[in-house]
C-alpha cells in the first residue's frame, strides 16, 4: 500500500474503501496534515473532502492524500 495525493472528490485508482455512510455511500481511508501531524481520516465524496477527527470535531481538508493498494497504482 502507498499513500497517494489527491483532492476534492478525486478517487485515486486501487483506493482503499473505509466503509459507508448511512446512504450507502462509499467512503476511503485518507490522511491530511493539521495543526503539525498527519491525522487519518475519510474520504467523502460528495461533500468534496477529507474528514479528520480532531479536539472532538470532525476538521475538513480539500487537499489530503489517499491510501491505494500498491499494484493498481502501477498498473
Amino acid at each position: 500500500m502507498e499513500w497517494v495525493p489527491a483532492n476534492d472528490d478525486q478517487v485515486v485508482p486501487g483506493a482503499v474503501v473505509g466503509g459507508m455512510t448511512d446512504y450507502g455511500e462509499i467512503l476511503y481511508v485518507g490522511r491530511a496534515l493539521h495543526e503539525g501531524s498527519v491525522h487519518l481520516g475519510k474520504i467523502h465524496r460528495s461533500h468534496r473532502v477529507l474528514y479528520i477527527a480532531y479536539a472532538g470535531q470532525e476538521i475538513a481538508h480539500s487537499s489530503y492524500e489517499t491510501l491505494v493498494l500498491k499494484s493498481a497504482v502501477s498498473n
